[in-house]
Formats: C-alpha cells, sequence, structure tokens
C-alpha cells in the first residue's frame, strides 16, 4: 500500500522544474462538517419544507460548511448541516432551534447558513422574490421572553442584504478574507499548496528538509493533520512517503480523531501493533474498521499494554453496546468468559448486565459467558469471612434491600476479588431483567456454581 515508506526519500520523485505556488485565486474551505450524501441533503430539505437554491445546495455537497482561509475579518463560520454525533445537534439545527423553532425572530422565508466573531448572522432566503439572497442580521443581544403574552415577531428590520446569490456572497467574503490575509501573512505557503493538492510545490519543499510533523498552524496543526482532516488523499500519500514510521503513526492517530477510517484502515500494516490495539478498543463502535483491524492481523484477544487498558476488545464492545461488534469478535475467536486484568476484574457480560441491555447479555451468555463463574483467584473463604462481617454489622432490613451478596461484601469491605456476573445483576434491582436473565442463563444449562 506505501511500498515507499522503507526507503522514504529516494522514492520521491523531484519535478523538473520548481512550482510556483500561486496565491488561491478562489476559497480555501477547510474544518468541514462530515460529508453530506444526496439523500442528507434531501433530508435537511424534507426538514426545512423547502428546496435549497442550486448553489448553495451544491456547496454543501462539497464543503457541508467550514472556515474560509486565510483566516482574516468577516465571516467565522459557514454552518454544518446534519447531527454532529448521538448527543449534539449541528451548529445549523441549534441556529434553527434558537431563532426560529423556540422564538421566530426570523423570517419564515430564512435560514441560517454561516456567523461572523461579533454574533452577526448570515442568513439564506428560500423563497419570494429574493430567492437565493443572502443577508446579514444581528440577532438581539438577550433572547428575553415575550411580555403580557406576545407572540415575537419576525425582524425584517436588521437584515441587510448582502449579496443577490450565494455564489456571490462567497466570493465577496472570500475576497475580503484574501486581501487580509495576504496583509497579515497569516497562512504560510505549504497550507495553500496542501488545500490546492499542488504535489510538485509540496515535493520540493519536503526535499528543502522540510518536515510534515514540524510545521503547525493555526491551532498548532501540523500539514500531515491538515491533509488528512482536509481529505487530501494524495497530499497524505506524499507525507507518508517522504516521513516514514513516524509520520506513519501521526497520520494514524490523526486519522481516528477526524474519524476518517478509510484513511486510517490504509496505514493498518504500517502502524505499530500497541496503537492498532488501542485503536480496536477506543472504536470498538465501529463494527466495520474493527473488522478491518481484526483482516489486518490484530488478536480478538489482545490485552493493551498499557496501564489504563484493562479491558479485552469484547469487554470494551459489551460496555459501550455494540453488538454487532461482540458478534464480531466472538465470530474472529475472542475467548468468551475472559477476565479483564486490574483491581476489579470482570467479564464482558458484567458490561452489557450493568447496562441492563438483555439483547447482548443473552448474546454472551449463548457465546459461553457464565453467568455463574467465579473470577479467577477468587478467594472464596476471605468472601465468606466478609459476609460474615457484614452480617453483623449491617441491620437485616438493609441487607435484604441491597442484597446479602458477594458483590456487597467486596464492595464494604475493600475487597477488589471481582465478583460473579450472578451478583452484578442482583445489583441492578430490576427484578423484570434479572428473572429474564436468570431464566435464559438456565435455559442454556447454567446453574450456581458449588462454594
Amino acid at each position: 500500500m506505501h511500498p515507499q515508506i522503507a526507503n522514504p526519500r529516494s522514492a520521491i520523485p523531484r519535478p523538473k522544474k520548481k512550482s510556483e505556488n500561486p496565491a488561491p485565486t478562489g476559497p480555501i474551505v477547510i474544518a468541514s462538517g462530515p460529508a453530506l450524501t444526496e439523500q442528507d441533503v434531501a433530508a435537511v430539505e424534507r426538514g426545512l419544507k423547502a428546496t435549497l437554491p442550486d448553489d448553495y445546495r451544491a456547496f454543501i455537497l462539497k464543503h457541508n460548511g467550514g472556515e474560509l482561509l486565510p483566516l482574516g475579518p468577516g465571516i467565522s463560520n459557514l454552518l454544518p448541516h446534519g447531527k454532529v454525533s448521538d448527543r449534539s445537534r449541528s451548529r445549523f439545527d441549534e441556529f434553527v432551534f434558537i431563532y426560529k423553532t423556540n422564538r421566530p425572530l426570523l423570517p419564515q422565508r430564512m435560514i441560517p447558513i454561516g456567523e461572523e466573531l461579533d454574533h452577526w448572522i448570515y442568513c439564506l432566503s428560500l423563497s419570494g422574490p429574493d430567492r437565493g439572497a443572502v443577508y446579514k442580521w444581528e440577532p438581539p443581544d438577550f433572547m428575553e421572553p415575550p411580555e403580557d403574552g406576545e407572540e415575537p415577531q419576525p425582524d425584517e428590520e436588521s437584515l441587510t442584504r448582502e449579496a443577490d446569490s450565494f455564489t456571490d456572497f462567497l466570493a465577496a467574503v472570500a475576497g475580503r478574507c484574501l486581501n487580509e490575509g495576504r496583509k497579515k501573512q497569516e497562512m504560510p505557503d505549504w497550507v495553500t499548496a496542501i488545500l490546492r493538492e499542488d504535489l510538485p510545490w509540496l515535493t520540493e519543499w519536503l526535499h528543502s528538509g522540510a518536515d510534515p510533523l514540524g510545521e503547525t498552524y493555526g491551532d498548532s496543526v501540523s500539514p500531515i493533520q491538515l491533509a488528512i482532516g482536509e481529505r487530501r488523499q494524495p497530499v497524505v500519500e506524499l507525507f507518508l512517503a517522504h516521513g516514514g514510521k513516524p509520520v506513519v503513526n501521526e497520520a494514524f492517530q490523526s486519522a481516528l480523531a477526524e474519524e476518517r477510517y478509510d484513511v486510517a484502515a490504509s496505514l493498518l500494516k504500517h502502524v505499530d501493533r500497541p496503537n492498532i490495539e488501542r485503536a480496536m478498543i477506543d472504536f470498538v463502535r465501529e463494527t466495520d474498521f474493527v473488522r478491518q483491524i481484526l483482516e489486518a492481523g490484530a488478536d480478538p484477544n489482545c490485552e493493551p499494554d498499557f496501564e489504563f487498558y484493562t479491558r479485552r476488545p469484547l469487554h470494551a464492545a459489551a460496555e459501550r453496546n455494540a453488538p454487532e461488534t461482540v458478534k464480531l469478535l466472538a465470530g474472529r475467536g475472542a475467548k468468551p468468559g475472559a477476565w479483564s486484568r486490574g483491581a476489579d476484574p470482570s467479564m464482558a457480560l458484567h458490561h452489557a448486565i450493568k447496562n441492563q441491555d438483555l439483547d447482548l447479555t443473552k448474546l454472551l451468555l449463548e457465546a459461553g459467558e457464565d453467568l455463574y463463574a467465579p473470577p479467577p483467584g477468587h478467594d472464596r473463604p476471605a468472601v465468606d469471612r466478609a459476609k460474615e462481617l457484614l452480617r453483623k454489622a449491617v441491620p437485616t432490613r438493609e441487607r435484604k434491600r441491597w442484597g446479602d451478596s458477594d458483590a456487597m461484601a467486596v464492595s464494604i469491605f475493600g475487597m477488589h476479588v471481582g465478583k460473579p456476573a450472578i451478583d452484578e445483576l442482583r445489583l441492578t434491582r430490576n427484578p423484570t431483567f434479572i428473572q429474564a436473565v436468570q431464566a435464559h442463563a438456565a435455559s442454556l444449562g447454567q446453574r450456581p456454581h458449588a462454594a
């Protein structure tokens, strides 16, 4: 995949003539949101109950928001669409909620598309004679509730027309940013070259002694990080060929941070094994990526040699409610019933039970995890002594409330010996869940172990 890495510098072809790195003539967009598909944009339009102007629609399909470079006065960023994560909305959705859904301060035909550092908001008209025009709007400083039950009225007076189309608006803002960027010399040539994918210029830059890890721009972004974050794959390949193993490892971590699993997967055969093992545990919810890690030769039963990584991949998948990854790992040889290292050892089954995920709990029981299995090195006499002390120290009513179990004794007396999964089950204090899990374990022939 990257055969040049063994002898990186000699593998980079020198251009016959040094390339000029011309100043950009159009907008350069970085830090875009997750790439959108036609289906994603159609969903945005359905949510707005309107169609987007063609030029704006084409822009978000290519960039989905982002910042314009060189950084200068004017627009701070163009708002990305789509869900950012399971717990957070995009900036566009937040603005729609604040200024249109919660309090309809923006006219119905307007949507927010960008913001400035001094809190101005750029809006796009979706209908009427001015469809496609871009306006500048200053929202109220204080979002106080209306008095006497009056409904807030859309604020037409604070709108200032900036451009007749999104294309004209983008060109005008880019021009302001470019002019200011030239004055302040804020953007290094290598940034422009990366964003323009100017491989001849970058090749000569590397041969002059430049380091794709050593330079930084903006918030300490290195060249390899910028190339990965902005999806400039030819530039990534060039840097990998130049830098060898250190650049590969840095590129792998940057790709993971940017959720560019395609780039990360392309580097698996060249990345240090500890980094691969950590990635398999950290990204267990990305089942396809875990599959690629396993195909690259990773051990499904690995225990990364890091102090704070005490779990195996199967434990992490159960803890993070990733049933498809659990099935994948079990099918690729992950050992059911393996206990984690550390002061409080556990099986994957413990995590599924703690999350009260019945389907995943059943899946792990069927894979071979034992509800009643004691932890390795379980000191039965010591636990029995702790339980006897518990009976003497805690009133019967409290013991009945919390459960007279190994887990309670271990917890109260500070013992770190682990506990059978059945004790984790009792701690859920969910009778329906407890009964369902015990019944399924019994159907598989599992019974309490003799003391």
